[in-house]
């Protein structure tokens, strides 16, 4: 396969569609599930899917926020490869054991091992996206994934329609995906040089560790995300978990569009980076942060007064008695994609052990929060639970970015001097 030169604009406008089909995605499988198969089945499907972008923080191992910023390729394409594999196939295994957890036979237990392998595909995709972004093809990324989501939605709601089984499509989803990424990501791959499969377990070992501060506030993240679920579980019907996992869809798409933001311009601020041009960074995140926090406004504004009332239509819900938990949960929204993006900054710089320190902190506000507010407060308690946990987080990611850049700028001031000498 023969690909062509991507100027500035296809980057962005191909990274905008992978990042605007994998927001929908969920909120398209949701409302397909609601409308053919009825509450309940939702909140099964709104619980497995969730769990499913757990483990695949599992399987990913955060190792593509190393890999697509390794612009001096310290790693091979093999070492992220089998790195991958080994992740996927270890998520897999606690995917079963969750799953197993439900009883295999049963419909949770059922979907959340067909939701897990549809992740894992996914996750086994991630490795080549990352591959294209490091070679500042981020546009290939996008195409990507706004064909296997696309496809994916289609192959999902056409088999539920037909088989009005929640497992089976789900199936018929994973098994398409995965053909997918030999039609088409493999033969992408193929553009690039060093695309071998090839053991190295030394590097394999060195990249792991490297990953390892990363995976742990990736999987923490993700588990502050979850824990009102889990909470819901435990205190809540069924029902009350599927109207959470639809106010809380939006919060997600939030988030998600906030990556076509920055991920275009990774490559570029580590190059700024590792240059100590520390005012370009600082102009990055300036003007990503008011991105951010307009795409929030609006949000907000189309949530509350637009976005409620349709969704009350769409999915056949009266969910207007739940307007100051979605706005809850939309804040919650905006403090994630600014945690996100905090994430993405450090990670750059390098600093996997300060953000995992701060997921860690994050952690033990999630603990205790989500069971006491949800036993107590219900839905309102699970939205509380996450925006508290989410700007403690945001503001801790933000001091110790500018800390970061402080102590970066003094180093670079120290360079001439030290090299006079």
């Amino acid at each position: 396969m023969k690909i062509g030169e991507a100027d500035g604009k296809q980057k962005y406008f191909w990274n905008m569609a992978g990042s605007v089909c994998s927001a929908t995605l969920s909120v398209i499988l949701l409302l397909a599930v609601n409308r053919i198969l009825g509450e309940e089945e939702g909140g099964f499907f709104s619980l497995a899917y969730a769990n499913a972008q757990l483990m695949m923080v599992i399987g990913g191992f955060e190792v593509r926020a190393l890999q697509s910023t390794d612009i001096k390729s310290e790693f091979r394409f093999q070492t992220y490869f089998t790195l991958r594999v080994i992740t996927i196939v270890l998520m897999l295994m606690i995917c079963a054991v969750y799953a197993g957890s439900f009883n295999f036979g049963s419909p949770k237990g059922k979907a959340v091992m067909v939701f897990g392998a549809y992740k894992a595909v996914e996750a086994l995709a991630d490795v080549f996206s990352g591959m294209f972004q490091q070679q500042d093809r981020i546009d290939l990324c996008g195409k990507a994934s706004a064909l296997r989501m696309m496809v994916s939605t289609i192959v999902f709601v056409s088999a539920l329609l037909i088989c009005r089984d929640l497992s089976i499509a789900g199936i018929c989803m994973t098994t398409a995906s995965f053909f997918l990424l030999f039609l088409y990501d493999l033969p992408l791959a193929g553009c690039f040089r060093d695309t071998e499969i090839w053991l190295s377990f030394k590097k394999i070992k060195t990249l792991f560790w490297a990953a390892v501060p990363l995976f742990i506030s990736a999987f923490i993240m993700m588990y502050i995300n979850n824990a009102p679920r889990y909470a819901i579980e435990a205190y809540c019907t069924d029902v009350e978990q599927n109207v959470y996992g639809i106010l809380y869809m939006p919060s997600f798409v939030m988030h998600l569009f906030s990556l076509f933001l920055f991920r275009p311009v990774l490559v570029d601020m580590k190059a700024k980076w590792d240059s100590h041009d520390v005012a370009a960074v600082k102009r990055y995140m300036q003007k990503s942060s008011l991105f951010i926090l307009a795409i929030a406004i609006l949000c907000i504004w189309l949530g509350v007064w637009i976005g409620l009332p349709v969704f009350s239509i769409m999915y056949g819900i009266d969910l207007k008695i739940y307007k100051n938990t979605f706005i809850i949960i939309l804040l919650y929204g905006m403090f994630n994609a600014y945690n996100n993006y905090f994430y993405y900054v450090l990670a750059v710089m390098r600093k996997q052990k300060k953000i995992m320190s701060a997921y860690i902190l994050a952690l033990a506000c999630m603990s205790f929060l989500a069971p006491y507010l949800v036993r107590n407060q219900g839905l309102s308690g699970a939205a509380l639970s996450s925006v508290l946990t989410a700007a403690v987080l945001t503001v801790v990611l933000l001091v110790l970015s500018m800390i970061t850049m402080a102590g970066h700028k003094k180093a670079a001031f120290r360079l001439p001097q030290s090299s006079k000498r």
